[in-house]
């Protein structure tokens, strides 16, 4: 994971935590915060892509193909589980069926990429979305909504500080 990725977790960090607090009185608090977050990682990462080669920020082409297949199974997997919880009764709690989907895609990209931290972000956004779906809603959604922004977030710090360039020092 480097900038790229870390505007990407950032971007659906900030929809997720809008939305979580959509039924909220926070909202205007939330919409700053997400907007402050993702403004922040866009600025960060500008600055690392353009003090990095594009080549050394690229995974090679297995895991290149891993990440796309996870993204393809995410990219289905959260309008059917949309569908299914809608169709069941329970459409309150689609955002803790997208946080289950979002940290099951993490499992394969995490050993693909290959960075450990990224197993413990599937963990973080998995273990909120369960949580989410064993309270009562839509605290439940808000809960699991803030909890997979907040990892997202320190995901996209952590990309950002290992995709920053290598001091050099020298000796004369």
């Amino acid at each position: 994971m480097g900038p790229w990725g870390a505007i990407v977790m950032s971007f659906f960090g900030s929809v997720d935590l809008i939305w979580a607090s959509w039924p909220y009185a926070v909202r205007p608090f939330a919409y700053a915060a997400a907007l402050t977050a993702f403004i922040s990682v866009v600025i960060a990462a500008r600055q690392r892509l353009r003090d990095t080669s594009i080549i050394a920020m690229r995974p090679d082409e297995r895991a290149q193909k891993i990440i796309s297949w996870a993204s393809i199974g995410e990219g289905v997997g959260i309008p059917v589980v949309a569908i299914v919880l809608a169709n069941t009764g329970h459409a309150d709690a689609v955002l803790c069926g997208i946080g289950l989907v979002v940290g099951l895609h993490f499992v394969p990209m995490a050993y693909a990429i290959p960075f450990p931290s990224v197993y413990a972000l599937a963990g973080a956004i998995l273990v909120t979305a369960a949580i989410g779906f064993a309270l009562p809603q839509p605290m439940g959604s808000a809960v699991a909504g803030v909890g997979a922004a907040a990892a997202l977030y320190i995901a996209a710090g952590v990309a950002l500080r290992r995709s920053r360039p290598a001091k050099v020092f020298s000796i004369r």
